[in-house]
C-alpha cells in the first residue's frame, strides 16, 4: 500500500510541478527560511511569491514599453 502511495504521488507530483534548480550563494537558503518565517510563510510560498511579483512586473514593463 504504501509503494501504490507514493508511485501516485510521484506521479501527481511530476504531471503538477516543474522542478527547477538553482546553485544559490552560499548563506542565501538561511536568508530565504528567515525572511519566509518572518512573513508567516513556507520557503516555497515565499519563493512563489517573490517570482509571481517579479513575473507581473515583466508583463507590466513590456506591455508599456
Amino acid at each position: 500500500a504504501k509503494k501504490a502511495r507514493n508511485l501516485q504521488h510521484k506521479e501527481y507530483m511530476t504531471t503538477a510541478y516543474e522542478n527547477v534548480q538553482a546553485y544559490l550563494p552560499k548563506g542565501t537558503n538561511q536568508r530565504l527560511k528567515d525572511a519566509a518565517n518572518f512573513e508567516g510563510m513556507s520557503k516555497r510560498a515565499y519563493l512563489m511569491s517573490a517570482i509571481e511579483n517579479r513575473l507581473e512586473i515583466t508583463k507590466n514593463l513590456r506591455k508599456n514599453s
